[in-house]
């Protein structure tokens, strides 16, 4: 997911500069294991989803999680064979961490911060 920010410049004369300072955060990291509560990898089709603390908890929309428009707040990674999943780039704030298996969110974990460089190790249980 890349940021995008537009710039209105004011109409200049040939002769004027204009100057910008540019700051690129290179964003945060979450990894972890989703396992089912008995310690057993889930199976195929888990997800570990990011979802931006400000819009609804995820009780109440994780089905919208996967949906394209909602790409800037919303981050999810299918878990590997192992039930690892590694989240990258994820922009600085207040995130939800959740499990979604069988159209369920599992594990909510609300108001992760994270920090931009920063790397964040959370493993998730899927309920019964």
């Amino acid at each position: 997911n890349a940021a995008r920010t537009s710039v209105r410049v004011p109409k200049m004369k040939p002769e004027q500069t204009l100057s910008l300072d540019v700051h690129l955060l290179v964003g945060g990291t979450i990894d972890g294991r989703v396992t089912r509560a008995d310690g057993s990898v889930p199976k195929d089709g888990t997800l570990a989803c990011l979802m931006a603390a400000y819009h609804s908890p995820p009780e109440h929309c994780y089905r919208n999680v996967l949906k394209p428009e909602n790409s800037d707040y919303c981050f999810w990674v299918r878990i590997e064979s192992d039930g690892s999943y590694r989240l990258e780039h994820i922009p600085p704030g207040k995130y939800h961490l959740f499990a979604l298996s069988d159209d369920k969110p599992h594990n909510i974990i609300k108001d992760l911060n994270i920090k931009d460089g920063a790397s964040v190790k959370k493993d998730l249980k899927l309920s019964p």
